[in-house]
C-alpha cells in the first residue's frame, strides 16, 4: 500500500520545446501535355466542336477521380 503523502524520490526536469513550422506544397507526379489532333474526321457535322481547354482539364480531373 502506498501513502498518498508520499514525497517523490527523483525529480522530473520536463522542458518543451516547440517545433519549426513545415509548410508542404504538393505538385503533380507527371506533366500533363494536351495535344490537339489534327484532320479527324466528324460525321454529320459541318464545323467540328473542340472543347476550351478548361473544358479539357475538368474532363480530366473528372476522369481520374
Amino acid at each position: 500500500m502506498t501513502c498518498l503523502n508520499a514525497k517523490p524520490k527523483n525529480k522530473i526536469k520536463v522542458q518543451l520545446q516547440s517545433k519549426p513550422i513545415i509548410s508542404v506544397a504538393l505538385k503533380p507526379k507527371t506533366k500533363i501535355n494536351i495535344t490537339v489532333a489534327k484532320g479527324f474526321k466528324v460525321i454529320q457535322a459541318e464545323n467540328p466542336i473542340i472543347p476550351s481547354l478548361p473544358d479539357l482539364i475538368l474532363n480530366y480531373k473528372i476522369g481520374r477521380l
